[in-house]
């Protein structure tokens, strides 16, 4: 190697041969080019919320502790109901109103993480004014679905009814958030590289819920031979028309 870099430094000057070794800076700084060309240095995620994110994931941890040690039965009831419609009656004989100190911070954990993920797959960044109008859209959204599906079963005299669809929509609504909140706190930290695999995941398992919980509303009223011509009114009311606005307002904002 150095009789080659050697000879290719020779030069002819007034018929005599002069060889002069090459300069160490120029070889030192092609070396670290090349390599530089073959293994690329991945670019790291530039959070500028860092300290704001790792309080939020702290802040997050410890109250999901805190509801896993509180509601140690309500979370995996939950889960089962997402498989087996009939669990909703031990969700049900458990008591929302009861044990509403378990439901509301798991609702409010699962809504920040819908928010904080929406922001940044919008908006690039995790913290903005953006994800605080999310949220109270998302929280207003869950207490207007809860007040109308009472209203309604009052007026039609359903209350059975009413009863399933609210533990459905609880149980939903605070899974949604929980389930993807894993990939969120690691959205915060990881190299720029991941980040697009981790929304996709996320915006991938938010989907399937949604279709899961479509799904659900329609076995609900086909078990209860409630009318399509109502059926179709309420999954478009209180499940598509939402959050087509919502969209309108973020994307084309």
């Amino acid at each position: 190697m150095p009789d080659t870099l050697q000879q290719n430094t020779c030069h002819a000057w007034a018929g005599n041969s002069i060889c002069r070794k090459p300069d160490s800076q120029t070889v030192t700084t092609t070396t670290a080019q090349d390599v530089s060309n073959r293994y690329p240095v991945s670019e790291r995620n530039k959070n500028e919320h860092t300290a704001p994110c790792l309080l939020y994931s702290v802040l997050f941890l410890s109250v999901f502790a805190f509801l896993r040690i509180r509601g140690k039965d309500l979370l995996p009831g939950m889960f089962h109901l997402l498989v087996n419609r009939k669990k909703f009656e031990y969700l049900q004989n458990e008591g929302i109103s009861a044990n509403i100190t378990t439901y509301l911070p798991a609702l409010i954990l699962s809504f920040s993480a819908i928010s904080i993920t929406l922001a940044y797959g919008i908006y690039h960044t995790f913290l903005t004014e953006q994800t605080l109008y999310i949220f109270l859209f998302l929280f207003l959204y869950h207490m207007a679905v809860l007040c109308l599906t009472h209203l309604i079963a009052w007026v039609f005299n359903t209350p059975h009814i009413g009863e399933e669809i609210v533990v459905n929509v609880w149980s939903f609504h605070i899974l949604a958030g929980l389930i993807v909140s894993p990939f969120l706190i690691a959205l915060f930290f990881v190299e720029a590289y991941a980040i697009h695999t981790l929304l996709v995941i996320i915006i991938s398992c938010l989907g399937i819920f949604f279709l899961v919980k479509f799904f659900r509303w329609v076995q609900i009223f086909f078990v209860h031979r409630i009318s399509i011509f109502y059926m179709i009114l309420y999954l478009c009311t209180f499940e598509v028309i939402p959050f087509l606005v919502l969209y309108k307002l973020l994307v084309y904002d």
